[in-house]
């Protein structure tokens, strides 16, 4: 699959998916995060952003290099009082889905998920493919 953003919705569930691809040479740089395109979702603003699990405080130990390949996903509300509530969950290429997170987007901005997830293990033909399954704005 080709690095970026592509998103579709369910007819059935009205679920919403939107898939960010990111290069392997991404999930190996020095970089401290990794950050999607700006997507909509029910007229509010989102970006999907992937943090390396910190190895120390030294230099370099924020980075997916010293993680190697094992970060977290954070759900960004871009726009100022965003929804009251979304409910969604996180999946990693071919890796079970996450868990089913409820967050007040209108309070606070960012949701990280529980879940730290083995990117190296998610590699397919050079990139890893990260989604967003949201189900239900409240």
């Amino acid at each position: 699959m080709q690095p970026g953003l592509q998103r579709n919705v369910s007819v059935m569930s009205k679920c919403e998916r939107v898939h960010w691809t990111v290069t392997e040479k991404q999930i190996k740089s020095s970089d401290k995060v990794a950050v999607s395109p700006s997507f909509n979702v029910q007229g509010a603003n989102f970006r999907i952003m992937l943090k390396p699990v910190v190895q120390h405080d030294h230099k370099g130990g924020m980075s997916f290099r010293a993680a190697k390949g094992r970060a977290s996903v954070q759900l960004k509300c871009e726009t100022p009082q965003g929804p009251s509530q979304i409910k969604f969950r996180v999946f990693v290429g071919q890796m079970r889905p996450g868990l089913q997170v409820v967050h007040p987007f209108a309070t606070s901005s960012i949701s990280q998920t529980p879940e730290v997830w083995e990117l190296q293990e998610a590699v397919n033909c050079g990139t890893v493919t990260l989604g967003v399954e949201i189900f239900a704005v409240c």
